[in-house]
C-alpha cells in the first residue's frame, strides 16, 4: 500500500511540475540579448561616467578576458570597484557594482550617486522623471539589509528593460548590484 501512495504521489508531482512548467513558458527555450546599449564600450562608458560622477574612476582600467567575454575592473575608492562585463564585439553585457565593508548612511548615499551616475553614462537623460525612477530602483535594492532583492526599469527609448540585482554576502561584508538590460524583441 506503502508503495503505491509512493508511486501516486510521484505521478501527481511530475504531472504538476509538467504543467506549471508548460504554463509558465518555461519549456520553451528563447534567444535573449543582453546588452545595456548598442554603441558603448568599456573605455566610453567609463569617460561618460567620469564626466557626470563625484565618485570617478581612479585609474585605468584592467582588463581580463575569460572564455567569450572580457572583464574590465575599475576602482572607485578602496571599499568600491566596478566591473564591466562586454561580449566579443567589445560591448557592455552588464556593470556589476562591488562594496566591501558596512554599508552607513554615508556609504549608501556614495553608492546612490554611483548607482545614478552609471545609469546616466549609459544613456539615462538626467531630468527630474528619470532620476526619480532611478532613485526609486535603488531604494527598493535596499542595501542595509541581506535580502536579495531585484528591481527593474523600462526604457522604451532603447527597448530595454534593465535590471538591478542586489545581493549581500555577509560573511565577507562584500554588496554588489547587478545592472543589465534584455532587449525586447517585440518592439
Amino acid at each position: 500500500m506503502k508503495k503505491i501512495f509512493t508511486l501516486v504521489l510521484t505521478a501527481l508531482m511530475v504531472l504538476s511540475f509538467a504543467a506549471v512548467t508548460q504554463a509558465a513558458g518555461l519549456n520553451e527555450l528563447t534567444e535573449t540579448k543582453v546588452q545595456l546599449e548598442d554603441n558603448l564600450d568599456a573605455d566610453g562608458f567609463a569617460a561618460a561616467y567620469n564626466k557626470v560622477s563625484a565618485y570617478s574612476i581612479q585609474g585605468d582600467l584592467t582588463k581580463r578576458v575569460q572564455g567569450n567575454y572580457i572583464s574590465y575592473f575599475a576602482g572607485i575608492d578602496d571599499s568600491t570597484v566596478m566591473i564591466l562585463n562586454a561580449n566579443q564585439l567589445g560591448r557592455l553585457s552588464n556593470i556589476v557594482i562591488a562594496h566591501h565593508g558596512a554599508i552607513d548612511s554615508a556609504e549608501q548615499e556614495k553608492l546612490r550617486i554611483v548607482f545614478n551616475c552609471t545609469l546616466t553614462a549609459l544613456g539615462l537623460k538626467a531630468n527630474e522623471n528619470n532620476l526619480f525612477f532611478a532613485n526609486q530602483a535603488f531604494d527598493r535594492l535596499s542595501l542595509t539589509n541581506d535580502t536579495l532583492l531585484a528591481a527593474r526599469l523600462p526604457r522604451e527609448e532603447t527597448n530595454r528593460t534593465w535590471t538591478f540585482l542586489k545581493a549581500v554576502n555577509p560573511e565577507k561584508q562584500v554588496t554588489t548590484i547587478l545592472i543589465e538590460a534584455v532587449v525586447d524583441a517585440n518592439k
